[in-house]
């Protein structure tokens, strides 16, 4: 039975249409999973093949640390060196998903050979996280054997701001699996007192002030 590892620092999974299709295409595939993530609030389903495992205090002090405000290549590398013992048997594929879990894949893929893919959903640009972690960041990304992202404006920021090659890479929108189907009956359609000529936007996700939701 051959076995992968998502590594998705950032977020709940399940909560990304996209990942979620590739757990199933694994899953579909008998290959088990095991998903490396930060605890939130959004809870974690149980699926069959698929495994848990968050970090736990310890750990995610060290990388609050590893990933502060002054980030050393030469720290990070020890840690990941260390920490890929847990992953040296067992794993035929290791998955990154956005910026920290390019960097904790690439790292671990680096010392136990096995190879590297990366999702990304959210470029972190130099501009706005600093030359110091972007240089980390671009270091790491020379270990990825393929990546996806989510379009060609994307792609082209990607290729420039991590070295990326266009050559490994796949464009893949961000989007459950199939063709999208418009459904005869809306949402719109059980709220009364909205007239048919009115547009309705709706937000999903967070409210806080940086998503502009006061605005909309």
């Amino acid at each position: 039975m051959k076995k992968a590892i998502i590594i998705h620092p950032e977020g709940n999974t399940f909560n990304n249409p996209t990942l979620k299709c590739v757990v199933d295409l694994l899953r579909e595939n008998n290959i088990d999973i095991v998903l490396r993530y930060n605890k939130s609030l959004a809870s974690m389903p149980k699926m069959d093949g698929v495994g848990l495992f968050p970090y736990n205090r310890f750990e995610q002090k060290i990388r609050s640390l590893l990933f502060g405000d002054k980030p050393k290549k030469l720290f990070i590398n020890i840690y990941y060196f260390f920490d890929s013992l847990r992953y040296a048997f067992g794993y035929d594929l290791i998955i990154g998903v956005d910026q920290k879990g390019l960097i904790e894949s690439s790292a671990i893929s680096s010392f136990i050979n096995i190879p590297c893919v990366f999702f990304s959903f959210e470029i972190m640009f130099e501009a706005e996280v600093g030359k110091k972690i972007k240089e980390i960041e671009r270091f790491f990304a020379r270990n990825v054997r393929c990546w996806f992202v989510q379009d060609k404006v994307r792609q082209s920021c990607l290729i420039e701001e991590n070295n990326l090659l266009k050559s490994n890479s796949t464009i893949l929108p961000l989007a459950s699996s199939g063709i999208g189907r418009f459904n005869d009956k809306r949402l719109r359609d059980d709220i009364e007192g909205i007239a048919i000529d009115k547009k309705v936007a709706i937000m999903i996700g967070s409210i806080a002030d940086w998503t502009m939701a006061k605005d909309i």
